[in-house]
């Protein structure tokens, strides 16, 4: 039996990214850690985006943060 094929990460509209990405500053903003962070912009995404699979939320936010690192 063939493995099956990896899954991509889905693509998140640009509005979602902002708003996520405004989710995790504002938390940093008020103390709390990165991991809580995380968590908490980890939701928001699920609240906006709820066909996501939690994993896939955590990840999507870990590289939107990542990116913006980067920037």
């Amino acid at each position: 039996m063939p493995d099956a094929l990896p899954r991509s990460e889905p693509v998140l509209p640009e509005h979602c990214e902002r708003i996520v990405l405004a989710r995790y500053r504002d938390a940093r903003a008020r103390g709390l850690t990165h991991a809580a962070a995380l968590a908490e912009a980890a939701s928001l995404l699920w609240a906006l985006r709820p066909s996501l699979p939690t994993g896939v939320t955590r990840r999507a936010v870990e590289d939107i943060v990542a990116r913006d690192r980067q920037a």
